[in-house]
């Protein structure tokens, strides 16, 4: 069995690009060509991505990070990265990956197709979420428009969205497709583990990180963090920015929760557990190496990524009732969650 080594959070690379190649068989077995693909049209009663595309893309921008002479350089040997970043508000907050700003000195911004650069601040920035928040005088924005968050628990499989940002410095671009998997659990391009990550087959190229995933309605359901391979990429999902962003503005940084465990494959009866770190939560309330994690409180477990997004919905200091199957007996305990470790509290 596969096993991931991996500290929950309650919050917790190289980039490719390919096209998918569909084959389907008849019931000879002989090869057919594939249909096209539905879901890239808009509903009667929903705009056309064109017409999403005109909504929203003002509110996007092109960012330029740029490192100190002492830094190393970034991922692509230049001292200079280039990715996308989105209106949080009207105090001119923008938001954008950690990695996309990790040890940058400054920032520079272009919103939509306009050469003109806003200069950013950098608020804060959180690694276990892959999100940081970034700031331009917003007397100097041009009418444009923050964009709201999707409501919890409305992404939906299936549902169409537009990935906006700036593949290989090409600004003010748009791809679209599908919600493909909603909860996700991956690991982000800063090492860490991130929960409810949606997985979408929209293109996600280098520069498109930061960007935001968009549905049909012009909510932001997720900032675009990394693509793997063809019809495969992530966004970080807007319940996470929810959490995140506004403490990213008030304090600069973000304050998550651990229960101190690893986990392998989730199974019928729930996820086991790989780890549990000694002196930790879970090792102080007595859940054990091998233990199977049936719910977190009243959310179950027993689907891939559940245990790590139950923790992330967790406070730091929060008790929560946890249920584990040991030897083929159920039972419960109280854990109390502590603050992850990782520059923050």
């Amino acid at each position: 069995m596969a096993r991931r080594h991996i500290v929950l959070a309650a919050a917790p690379g190289v980039l490719a690009l390919a096209l998918a190649t569909i084959a389907l068989l008849d019931t000879d077995g002989a090869p057919v060509s594939a249909p096209a693909p539905m879901a890239t049209v808009a509903p009667a009663d929903e705009p056309s991505f064109a017409d999403l595309y005109a909504r929203v893309d003002g509110a996007v921008a092109r960012i330029d990070a740029r490192r100190g002479p002492d830094a190393p350089p970034f991922g692509n040997g230049r001292r200079v990265a280039t990715g996308a970043a989105w209106l949080f508000d009207d105090d001119g907050h923008v938001v954008t990956n950690a990695h996309v700003v990790e040890r940058a000195r400054s920032a520079s911004l272009r919103f939509g197709r306009s050469a003109r650069r806003l200069d950013a601040r950098i608020v804060g920035s959180d690694p276990a979420t892959d999100l940081a928040v970034l700031q331009v005088d917003s007397a100097r924005l041009r009418g444009e428009r923050p964009l709201p968050l999707a409501a919890a628990g409305s992404v939906r499989v299936g549902d169409p969205v537009l990935a906006l940002g700036t593949p290989y410095r090409l600004q003010s671009s748009a791809s679209a497709g599908i919600v493909s998997a909603t909860g996700r659990e991956i690991t982000g391009l800063t090492g860490r583990s991130v929960p409810d990550a949606i997985q979408t087959d929209a293109a996600v190229n280098p520069g498109n990180s930061g960007g935001p995933l968009i549905d049909t309605r012009g909510r932001v359901v997720g900032v675009n963090t990394q693509g793997r391979a063809a019809g495969v990429s992530f966004a970080v999902g807007a319940d996470t920015i929810r959490r995140i962003v506004p403490q990213l503005i008030r304090d600069g940084r973000a304050r998550t929760a651990m229960i101190g465990v690893a986990h392998g494959e989730v199974r019928a009866a729930g996820t086991p557990l790989t780890a549990v770190t000694a002196g930790g939560p879970a090792d102080r309330a007595g859940i054990r190496r091998r233990d199977v994690v049936t719910r977190v409180g009243d959310r179950p477990t027993v689907t891939d990524g559940a245990l790590a997004s139950a923790v992330a919905a967790l406070k730091p200091g929060q008790r929560v009732t946890i249920g584990i199957r040991r030897a083929g007996r159920e039972r419960e305990v109280v854990v109390r969650a502590a603050a992850a470790p990782g520059g923050r509290d």
